[in-house]
């Protein structure tokens, strides 16, 4: 038995994750002006963040096209793959598991399991992870398929941006909940759980941090995976870790790395994102 794993890059693994575990991960596009690049190949997430507040027009990403998804499929399908499982980004947020599902339902050879992580960033990255490492175990197509759906409900992801200036620009604020936030210095705060966000305030960067620590210690623990993500932001990033030190178990070192662009368009640079999974109890 062969069950492959397909994922985005919006999941935010590493290519080593990929190599290591047989994960197939698919680059997004991201439209800059006249020119197109793929997630991680021809642009870097350093090089994406460094010139975002140059960019104009603001920059646009694109999913996978059903033609990539199609081929992909069909190729793990030809290679022997006995099952795949397609794990991606919030369908509340994007089209990629949509695009996924029309590709599945043209390649005949073998199930194929489409599934909206009803998250983002690493948040669908391990649950692609948790998959691939049991389908290397051996385990059936339906009790990977049902260990991701329990990891997808101990998953909650936060964002939280340094201005609203993106969010605006992006169109996820209007020109009256931008106006209004710029007045009182609001730093939102934007929690995601299965398919669902929810926003919270703060007024100052660090109390946002104070408040996602809050949360996670009231809500989620004890933590089974952490990961802290940003947009080149590696300060907050060290600021946070040392506020977190008191939720990890002893000696867990979180995952660190810069999220997708296309997330992080919308963040804008110096954004903080954190992923957390629940330990099962």
């Amino acid at each position: 038995m062969s069950i492959k794993i397909v994922t985005d890059s919006t999941s935010d693994l590493l290519a080593s994750d990929a190599e290591t575990y047989g994960i197939t991960i698919l680059p997004v596009s991201i439209n800059v002006g006249e020119k197109t690049y793929q997630d991680g190949i021809d642009l870097t997430r350093t090089e994406f963040y460094r010139n975002l507040p140059t960019y104009t027009p603001f920059p646009t990403t694109a999913s996978p096209s059903l033609y990539v998804f199609q081929k992909i499929y069909q190729s793990l399908a030809d290679k022997g793959a006995t099952g795949i499982l397609s794990i991606h980004i919030a369908g509340s947020l994007s089209g990629t598991v949509n695009a996924a599902l029309k590709a599945a339902e043209a390649v005949k050879d073998i199930p194929i399991q489409v599934i909206d992580s009803g998250n983002l960033s690493l948040g669908t990255g391990f649950q692609a992870l948790a998959a691939a490492k049991v389908a290397l175990q051996g385990k059936s197509f339906e009790e990977i398929v049902a260990l991701v759906k329990d990891v997808a409900q101990r998953t909650v992801s936060f964002a939280l941006p340094d201005t609203l200036d993106y969010l605006h620009r992006g169109g996820r604020l209007s020109l009256v909940q931008y106006e209004v936030g710029k007045l009182f210095n609001v730093k939102p705060i934007l929690v995601m759980r299965q398919g669902v966000m929810k926003l919270e305030k703060a007024f100052t960067f660090r109390s946002s941090m104070k408040r996602v620590v809050e949360i996670i210690t009231e809500q989620f623990l004890p933590i089974e995976q952490f990961a802290i993500i940003h947009t080149g932001a590696m300060a907050h990033v060290e600021e946070f870790k040392q506020m977190a030190k008191q939720l990890l178990p002893p000696d867990y070192e979180p995952r660190i790395t810069e999220v997708t662009p296309a997330i992080g368009a919308h963040v804008g640079p110096g954004g903080l994102g954190v992923v957390c999974v629940s330990a099962l109890q």
